[in-house]
């Protein structure tokens, strides 16, 4: 999969990307769903109130916490604009990608190469080979949850639109 172009939701370069996964059934349209949204923003939500009382207790699990909700994030993201990821081989490369397709107006370029970052070293920590066990430094599981805190209110302002 190619990464897409970076523009927002409206711009014809998100429109061709978003027709091109269609077309491929990398995603599928589905209604949105206030409650869904609001389910996976109060999951977001309780995820980062832990790993804010607990910093730096268990880098591991504050990362993969904080990847999880910038995930859920998109999510809603996805669900506000009447789509889903469908349960494909490469889905979490798909994130990614629809984030920098589609998101591009409300996270920064910045924050946008950081959660594609964060994706090899959250599929490293979650499939480890043996021998080959990653510890998640506190400073990279720092910059997760503030990169995740950044998506929840993104997330946020998109579901309340």
């Amino acid at each position: 999969m190619a990464d897409p172009p970076v523009g927002g939701p409206g711009s014809n370069r998100s429109s061709a990307w978003l027709a091109e996964q269609l077309a491929t059934k990398q995603l599928e349209r589905q209604r949105p769903d206030p409650k869904f949204q609001k389910f996976l923003l109060h999951r977001v939500g309780r995820s980062l109130h832990f790993i804010d009382k607990a910093p730096a207790s268990d880098p591991d699990s504050e990362f993969t916490l904080a990847y999880d909700a910038i995930r859920h994030c998109i999510d809603v993201h996805l669900n506000v604009n009447g789509l889903r990821v469908m349960n494909v081989a490469g889905a979490h490369r798909l994130y990614v990608a629809y984030a920098r397709a589609c998101m591009a107006e409300i996270i920064s370029e910045d924050d946008l190469r950081l959660y594609a970052t964060f994706r090899p070293i959250r599929n490293a920590s979650e499939y480890p080979a043996p021998g080959d066990e990653l510890q998640i430094p506190a400073d990279a599981a720092r910059t997760a949850f503030e990169v995740a805190k950044r998506f929840f209110k993104a997330a946020t302002d998109a579901a309340r639109s």
